[in-house]
């Protein structure tokens, strides 16, 4: 039938931080139990299709300059206040 709207109380969850190589590959494995070999295929794949960005990375840093000019795009195109968040120097569990 049609979408059901459920109301609930404003939650301020913060979004966990950008994969990087290791923690992607780590994830994949724990949760769907993908080997290493089936997981760089997969991901490769996705980029090739241009589902996902620049792939090789165990950087989350974006330029202050990167993060003002997103910013900027979306108050402009949507109206929406973005703070940037830092995760830089912060590494997930697996990594």
């Amino acid at each position: 039938e049609g979408l059901q709207c459920i109301k609930g109380k404003a939650t301020n969850n913060n979004p966990p931080p950008p994969f990087i190589t290791s923690s992607l590959l780590s994830t994949a494995a724990n949760r769907l139990g993908y080997g290493t070999g089936r997981s760089k295929k997969m991901i490769q794949s996705m980029y090739e299709k241009g589902w996902i960005t620049y792939i090789r990375t165990d950087s989350t840093s974006i330029s202050k300059d990167a993060q003002k000019q997103i910013a900027d795009y979306l108050k402009s195109e949507l109206n929406e206040k973005v703070v940037p968040r830092d995760y830089n120097g912060k590494k997930g569990k697996h990594a």
